[in-house]
């Protein structure tokens, strides 16, 4: 039997939302994250589940506060990385290279009037500044494919494209720098049935 490693340990977290009165959206929450592993969160709407994730990935804005807890990113070359502590180009370099996230309603996210290609060479532009055009390119290809979407469509803007393919466009962009963990965030809501089997598959 394979001995599990941890990739992501939370301890402790807590969040509030700093209104008239306070709201203490997350309490304590302790969490592991083995690598392989796939972690889902139950409960229903307003429970805190997306706070949490914004938590993970240090994008939590005003009036959200994390009030208490760490986060620990434990990277496959052996270093700890408090998440907690990043800033600035830190935590630039480690959002989408080292944890990478889908949000709700993410198929909104893409910017209307770049071509999806362009919007994809941007993530590499900025974290891989050295790959050339052709490794971007075929790159960008192989994830179109893995998400189940033509290539032919990097050329195409996303008001050209459906629902389900403008998210599964983004599902691809977060999956660009091969991360060790990904976080989705209710990745199929408001799509269809048929849609949502697709991008789950």
């Amino acid at each position: 039997m394979t001995e599990k490693t941890a990739v992501l340990t939370a301890r402790n977290v807590s969040i509030e939302y700093e209104v008239d009165p306070p709201v203490k959206a997350v309490r304590d929450v302790s969490l592991t994250l083995n690598r392989g592993e796939i972690l889902g969160l139950a409960g229903e709407s307003g429970c805190g589940k997306t706070t949490l994730a914004y938590g993970m990935n240090r994008l939590l804005k005003a009036p959200a506060l994390m009030t208490g807890g760490e986060i620990v990113f434990h990277d496959r070359d052996g270093h700890d990385i408090d998440i907690v502590g990043l800033d600035g180009e830190g935590l630039r370099a480690f959002r989408w290279d080292k944890i990478s996230m889908v949000f709700q309603g993410a198929m909104n996210s893409l910017n209307p009037v770049i071509s999806v290609k362009a919007q994809i060479f941007d993530i590499f532009d900025t974290h891989r500044p050295g790959m050339s055009k052709k490794a971007k390119t075929a790159r960008a290809e192989e994830l179109l494919t893995l998400v189940g979407v033509d290539p032919a469509r990097l050329s195409s803007f996303p008001h050209e494209l459906s629902g389900g393919m403008r998210q599964r466009m983004m599902i691809a962009m977060a999956l660009a720098l091969d991360p060790q963990v990904m976080i989705m965030d209710e990745p199929t809501t408001a799509l269809d049935v048929v849609v949502q089997r697709g991008i789950i598959r």
